[in-house]
């Protein structure tokens, strides 16, 4: 958890009170305290695996090449039980709903900010909550079924092509730059 001292908060909040439009940005500080690791961090599993590594793993061309090595890679270090959104989370939402803060930009990919109740919430990394079809986009599946699929790669219900996780792999643009830009 941050501390603030008393001054620094006092000036933030006559910042925010002056503020026409204030966006916030964040990362993965604000999901470590809901119980999600920070893959960066000192036990993280770029730490501990060694980043290039990883990066050699979670990008489009190692998908596209091999779904099963990724999805195995996947489901061991990027699928985790179920968290509840963290007080900062809350916060946020809550100062969206006070019209405080006009939108949330953010890295992560965990679907916190929205289940906290921010509406405007630009996820440029993606949502893993969601899987889409490579062969068809428009079909789309939750987590629970990818959860029961006894394959390594799940495969689309609807058609039968590979799933892959809704987020931003290493080699893919970002998501909603512009409206983020915008915001």
């Amino acid at each position: 958890m941050v501390h603030v001292a008393p001054d620094s908060l006092d000036r933030i909040v006559d910042i925010l009170s002056r503020s026409r439009n204030t966006v916030v940005v964040t990362g993965a500080g604000i999901s470590t305290e809901a119980g999600i690791p920070d893959f960066r961090g000192a036990d993280g599993i770029y730490r501990q695996l060694g980043e290039q590594r990883v990066m050699n793993i979670i990008n489009i061309d190692a998908f596209r090449r091999n779904p099963e090595g990724f999805w195995s890679f996947y489901r061991q270090h990027f699928m985790f039980p179920p968290v509840e959104p963290s007080l900062a989370h809350r916060v946020l939402a809550e100062l969206e709903r006070k019209r405080r803060i006009s939108a949330v930009v953010t890295q992560n990919i965990d679907n916190l900010h929205q289940r906290a109740g921010s509406k405007r919430v630009f996820a440029i990394h993606g949502n893993a909550d969601r899987f889409v079809c490579l062969a068809n986009p428009a079909h789309s599946v939750d987590a629970s079924y990818i959860n029961s699929c006894p394959q390594t790669a799940p495969p689309c219900p609807q058609c039968g092509a590979v799933l892959k996780p809704d987020v931003v792999l290493f080699g893919e643009p970002i998501r909603h730059y512009l409206d983020a830009y915008d915001a």
